[in-house]
């Protein structure tokens, strides 16, 4: 499954970065979205869903539907 399609509250691991291109790829890296982090989505925006605002490590980060898509995660067991 990809990033944007998480439940709130749920804990998955980063799988697979699947990036465009490598400038977007090296912007996800910067941010600690890392093969292996854990990850789970804390809100979504009311109306439509996106953005929707993802807890990794200490950090929060706020993605649009488009860029979750291309992060492969499994669920935390």
């Amino acid at each position: 499954m990809n990033l944007s399609q998480t439940r709130k509250h749920i804990k998955y691991i980063i799988t697979a970065i699947n990036a465009p291109d490598e400038t977007i790829q090296t912007r996800f890296f910067q941010l600690g979205f890392n093969e292996g982090s854990f990850i789970w989505l804390k809100r979504k925006a009311p109306i439509f869903g996106d953005p929707m605002l993802f807890e990794i490590g200490e950090s929060q980060v706020a993605l649009t539907k488009l860029e979750a898509g291309f992060i492969e995660v499994t669920v935390e067991e």
